[in-house]
């Protein structure tokens, strides 16, 4: 059984409804301290939304192309930091093709070559703009359907470190629920399987 299989058997599936204990677990309480100067962002909706995204959301791999500096520093452990994550639907069991696209759309944005996707790529890295499930070009996706969104990266949804959980890799599960939010949200750590942490945690 492939990685993001196990990992969706491991959920269960829709609606889902889990023991509170695990409920608690997986929560992730609004920042007051973080938000404080930036209430109309849009990426605060995640912790209004994070139940219908947990309890209904498809479970599908996502590719960080870009991240907070912060997120790679154990000493730095704040609530929440924002990244940009390539994902596709739920029949794209290897993410591979993921990281593969990643890769173009850097080399793309380093070369600086003028393109038909040229103001589609400068809007997917423009650190200022929100994006949310924007369609990367087929030019870089081979046709495939995949789209670029903005999320908060939760710490304690990440699997524990001795001072602090981190970035450790640039792949993961995440939830989405198109038809219900705009938002996505990573899955917890508790619900990888055992394989993937230990590619996790490996150098």
């Amino acid at each position: 059984m492939s990685v993001i299989k196990e990992c969706r058997r491991r959920i269960g599936t829709t609606p889902r409804a889990f023991p509170a204990e695990v409920e608690r677990a997986v929560r992730v309480s609004y920042p007051q301290v973080l938000f404080a100067t930036l209430p109309w962002d849009a990426l605060a909706r995640v912790y209004f939304d994070q139940a219908k995204l947990r309890e209904r959301g498809e479970v599908v791999w996502a590719q960080v192309i870009q991240a907070n500096n912060f997120l790679f520093n154990p000493g730095l452990n704040f609530e929440a930091h924002a990244a940009t994550v390539l994902h596709a639907g739920p029949s794209l069991d290897d993410p591979s093709p993921l990281r593969e696209m990643a890769e173009r759309l850097e080399s793309v944005r380093e070369g600086g070559k003028k393109s038909p996707d040229s103001r589609a790529l400068a809007d997917l890295f423009h650190p200022s703009n929100r994006k949310f499930w924007a369609p990367v070009p087929a030019s870089i996706t081979d046709g495939r359907e995949v789209y670029c969104s903005d999320l908060m990266i939760f710490r304690k949804l990440l699997p524990p470190e001795p001072k602090g959980a981190t970035l450790q890799k640039l792949v993961f599960p995440l939830f989405v629920a198109r038809d219900e939010t705009r938002v996505v949200m990573q899955v917890p750590s508790r619900f990888w399987p055992p394989a993937f942490l230990e590619f996790w945690e490996s150098a």
